[in-house]
């Protein structure tokens, strides 16, 4: 090996990549980060940090010293404030940005700041990912030193769901309050990353002394459509059993499958829940709506 071969290798050895991914994406990040550390990269990941104001001024310090950042790309990941704040902040500081996908998404979907580079899918790992990722890497400039002055640090991102809870605690409530906080839980349920605690909160809600019977039945809607759908999967690309009705399957045939997620059969969204007939509820990337128009 020839001595600037050696150089060259040193200098990746040292290379420090920030990786920013959201949570639900743990299994696929964790394959991501050992095929990086198999080039070479160090990775910082804020997997064993703890919430909060001390939290967020360790990840600024590490996208500061950070050589580059790699974004895994996935439906969480894009609805994460979080996030979009690391690649914010790592923009003005001048960082170099890959984004990786690591879970299917439309790529018209994809912000601003990831639509126009590069993007490396890892979502079926083959022969020639690795070299994909290598040379997407390698083709990567190198970060310029920190401006001066520094740009502002974004703030410590707070899910809007903790004022959610605070309302929902309130001493007290009229029903137009009610109905309210009934709206905007309906709309977090919708979302992978929020439907756990927004269903907490529902739950939470129902148990007041003082709900007005709107309010109950909006509430008990909610939650039997929840008992009717059931938990989402975040390892699939659609909450429940995938199995696929056979097509052409007669209609009292298909009647006895057992329920679950199929195939859409408008072919408008990736599933749709099945029992005994066809609903409202479609899924996409993991994200329950309901589909009125079907």
């Amino acid at each position: 090996m020839t001595t600037g071969a050696t150089s060259e290798q040193s200098k990746i050895r040292n290379r420090l990549a920030f990786l920013s991914y959201a949570r639900a994406d743990q299994e696929a990040v964790h394959a991501l980060e050992q095929g990086l550390e198999a080039l070479h990269y160090q990775i910082w990941i804020d997997r064993k940090l703890d919430g909060g104001q001390a939290w967020w001024d360790e990840i600024l310090a590490r996208i500061r010293a950070c050589d580059l950042m790699i974004a895994a790309v996935s439906p969480a990941l894009l609805e994460s404030e979080a996030a979009a704040r690391e690649r914010e902040y790592a923009r003005k500081l001048g960082k170099p940005l890959l984004p990786i996908l690591v879970a299917p998404i439309m790529t018209d979907l994809l912000p601003p700041d990831l639509a126009p580079l590069q993007l490396i899918d890892y979502t079926q790992v083959g022969p020639l990912t690795g070299f994909h990722l290598a040379g997407a890497l390698a083709a990567l400039p190198a970060a310029p030193p920190l401006p001066d002055p520094a740009p502002s640090p974004p703030p410590v991102p707070v899910s809007y769901l903790s004022g959610l809870a605070d309302r929902v605690r309130a001493q007290s409530l009229t029903v137009e309050e009610q109905l309210a906080l009934v709206a905007m839980l309906r709309v977090a349920l919708a979302r992978l990353r929020e439907h756990d605690a927004a269903l907490e909160l529902l739950e939470a809600l129902r148990q007041r002394r003082d709900l007005y019977y709107s309010t109950w039945q909006a509430v008990e809607e909610l939650l039997q459509r929840e008992r009717a759908v059931g938990p989402i999967d975040n390892k699939s690309s659609g909450p429940g059993p995938q199995a696929r009705l056979p097509s052409g399957t007669p209609r009292e045939e298909s009647a006895a499958a057992p329920p679950g997620w199929y195939p859409d059969p408008s072919r408008r969204h990736q599933f749709r829940w099945f029992d005994g007939d066809w609903t409202l509820y479609a899924s996409d990337f993991g994200v329950v709506i309901e589909d009125p128009d079907f």
